[in-house]
């Protein structure tokens, strides 16, 4: 009995296999297999021109529909120059059109559920294409070195885009992703060389190693899925040997620049993100720009370190944390917007663990940033936020401001120019110390505590412009600059600074004009534009422009005007 079965297995199998042949009225022959009652094209004799598939094919008793083109079938014709595959075809299989260089169109029916690796390989002429809706799988390689094809529509009907399958589409300008794609494959696009912009849609978990490298004419991409950005799915791969299981190890490291290479200069992230993964643009040498949304909260270790062009970037009120080196090595990177009250003032009065840590503006941003602006909704400048920043020249403090952390700015010895507004009430420990090239600072009316060592070794400061009515209690090591500094107060309130301890001690107390003006001496940081005037110092002798400190004015009219001049 069981060899009975087997013989009858053996011999369904060979019926299966068997080839026929059919001569259609134009007299092409074609070889084809049955399998259930359908056929697959397997043949023909056909090898110039123009091809049209027969929808059915003859045995002399029986009529099959043809609903597969087998593997190989018209492999390196050449000189066919067209190809229309007939309605009922839902499979055509691999290496089906390998190497049709001169195959200029393709007529894809609406059935189609599949397409076999290597399809279309190498079909250089293909110039138009269009894929139907319904294909739910395309092979690797199934496009490659299809150089002629200019566009490319993905059906919704698809959620997998192979490896290698459009690799040296060198032609393709355009390609259009639909949402239902959860996965892009390694080199799917590799050496789309005139491909400038592409969309990542949501729902994409994965895009494999070089999936738009080498694409030289790239320069902007949108990227809407969050997994892609923020979890280890994007990987490049490289293996090494252990020399201790004499094993090779792949390890998968998560980088954007071995997916879409270093030709990208500008990302756009669309809103729903939330968190930019640990060193995701990290050597993105070509990054220019980065776009980041309100949604992104979180900016993790290495995210663009080393992104060698990238020039300025604005940090959005709803990141509350970027990690270590986030943006170090970044030589271009002179100015940064921050509008994140959490990133500038997260953390207690002390460091503590890697969390505070992370408050270290020099050990995100490295040393290049020569500008911060700090957008207004800032309440509180940290402990430690600017600590070390020795590139840093300019940091814009907004109104909203009302605290200044320890050793907030200190170690800032480029920093020559500050001003602290006037909702500030308290300037911690240490906040500007070592500020070496600090050469004026103006202390708001506000200001209700300055905190031990606040401007210790400030040793270019010359000019302390406070608007305290009533003397801090400060002590000697405060300003340890004060006896080669000018101290200027508010109009009458010069005898309690020449009485209050350490305060006495700054080399002159100059009087501020009050808003009457009854001093005569004005606040103003440039001369008035108003005709001829001349500048002359306070010993009389005449000076080019205003210079920080007292500057007396001779008018056009001949009278004379004292103002104070401040630093920058």
């Amino acid at each position: 009995m069981k060899k009975l079965l087997t013989l009858s297995f053996l011999l369904c199998v060979f019926l299966q296999t068997m080839a026929y042949e059919w001569t259609d009225g134009n007299g092409v022959s074609w070889t084809y297999t049955v399998s259930e009652s359908k056929a697959t094209i397997t043949k023909s004799t056909q090898t110039t021109g123009d091809l049209v598939i027969p929808s059915k094919v003859y045995d002399g008793t029986t009529e099959y529909a043809v609903t597969t083109i087998g593997g190989s079938a018209f492999k390196s014709k050449s000189k066919l120059t067209s190809a229309v595959i007939p309605e009922g075809v839902t499979s055509i299989g691999n290496s089906a059109f390998y190497n049709c260089s001169g195959l200029t169109s393709m007529v894809l029916p609406n059935g189609l559920v599949s397409i076999g690796n290597k399809a279309l390989y190498g079909c250089l002429g293909l110039t138009d294409l269009t894929i139907p809706e319904g294909v739910t799988s395309i092979g690797q390689y199934a496009f490659y070195g299809c150089s002629g094809l200019t566009s490319m529509a993905i059906p919704s009907s698809m959620n997998k885009i192979g490896s290698f399958v459009f690799e040296n589409c060198s032609s393709l300008t355009s390609v259009y992703i639909p949402s239902s794609v959860k996965s892009i494959g390694e080199k799917s696009f590799y050496g789309c060389s005139s491909l400038t912009s592409v969309t990542i849609p949501s729902r994409v978990t994965n895009i494999g190693a070089e999936a738009f490298e080498k694409c030289s004419s790239l320069t902007s991409v949108t990227i809407n899925s969050n997994v892609i950005i923020s979890k280890d799915y994007v990987y490049d791969y490289y293996e090494y040997f252990d020399g201790n299981t004499h094993e090779v190890i792949t390890v998968y490291p998560n980088n954007l620049r071995t997916i879409f290479g270093n030709q990208v200069n500008y990302y756009i992230i669309g809103e729903g993100v939330t968190s930019i993964g640990e060193g995701v643009f990290s050597h993105s040498e070509g990054l220019i720009s980065v776009s980041i949304p309100s949604s992104v909260t979180r900016i993790d270790e290495y995210a663009f370190c080393d992104c060698s062009s990238l020039t300025s970037m604005t940090i959005s009120s709803s990141v509350t944390h970027i990690g270590k080196y986030a943006f170090d090595q970044c030589p271009n990177l002179i100015c940064v917007t921050i509008n994140s009250d959490a990133v500038v003032s997260r953390g207690e009065d002390e460091p503590n663990g890697d969390d505070d840590y992370n408050m270290y503006f020099n050990t995100i941003f490295g040393h290049q940033v020569r500008l911060y602006i700090i957008g207004e909704g800032v309440t509180r400048i940290g402990s430690y936020a600017f600590s070390g920043c020795s590139g840093l020249t300019s940091v814009t403090i907004p109104s909203s401001v009302t605290s200044i952390g320890q050793y907030a700015f200190d170690g800032c010895s480029d920093l020559t120019s500050l001003t602290i507004p006037e909702g500030v009430t308290n300037i911690g420990n240490y906040a500007f110390e070592y500020c070496t090239g600090l050469t004026s600072v103006t202390l708001p009316s506000g200001v209700t505590r300055i905190g031990k060592y606040a401007f210790y070794d400030c040793s270019g400061l010359t000019s302390v412009y406070c608007h305290i009515a009533t003397p801090l209690a400060i002590d000697s090591e405060t300003f340890t600059n004060r006896a080669k500094a000018t101290l200027y107060v508010p109009y009458g309130c010069k005898s309690a600074y020449q009485n209050a301890y350490c305060w006495e001690e700054f080399k002159e107390i100059v009087e501020m004009e009050d808003t009457g003006g009854s001093s005569g001496i004005s606040t103003n940081i440039a001369a008035p534009d108003k005709g001829d005037i001349r500048v002359f110092g306070v010993n009389g002798q005449p000076q080019p422009a205003m210079r920080s400190g007292l500057n007396i004015i001779r008018m056009s009219d001949g009278t004379t005007r004292k103002i104070i001049g401040q630093g920058h």
